[in-house]
């Protein structure tokens, strides 16, 4: 039986208040069972915000602003089951995918970039919030 309409989404929000030198990459997966009938893909988005304070131990200046790309974090819709080859869809997208048949998975994974001061001397503080959606069809082939 046909599920309908599915919305996956993931909001991932990571503060670092002290000060470090390196802060991890993030990588976070959302997954949803199909019913292995025909899913179309309708829309798949991301958001991101973020600040960054660094400052160099060695000067006597407190934090400064870093501004960072503000572009969005990297975001995917993998289809995947059903004995079919793995279909992958890129965020951003707001026009629909051509109907797939046979899927059992669908997972949305986001990915984010890390930072690290190489010499350790840089220290920041770091905030940020990454948030993805998509919407999927799936309905009886026919």
């Amino acid at each position: 039986m046909a599920k309908g309409s599915i919305m996956l989404q993931i909001e991932v929000e990571q503060i670092i208040q002290a000060e470090v030198s390196d802060a991890p990459s993030i990588l976070v997966l959302a997954l949803d069972d199909l019913d292995g009938d025909r899913t179309t893909v309708r829309e798949i988005a991301t958001e991101k915000n973020q600040f960054f304070y660094g400052r160099d131990i060695e000067g006597a200046s407190g934090f400064a602003w870093l501004d960072f790309s503000s572009e969005s974090a990297f975001t995917q819709m993998i289809l995947v089951g059903g004995g079919n080859p793995p279909v992958i869809l890129h965020a951003p997208s707001h026009v629909s995918s051509p109907p797939l048949n046979g899927y059992t998975i669908a997972v949305l994974r986001i990915q984010d970039f890390g930072f690290s001061s190489p010499s350790g001397d840089f220290r920041f503080v770091l905030g940020r919030r990454v948030g993805s959606h998509a919407y999927l069809d799936e309905v009886l082939p026919g």
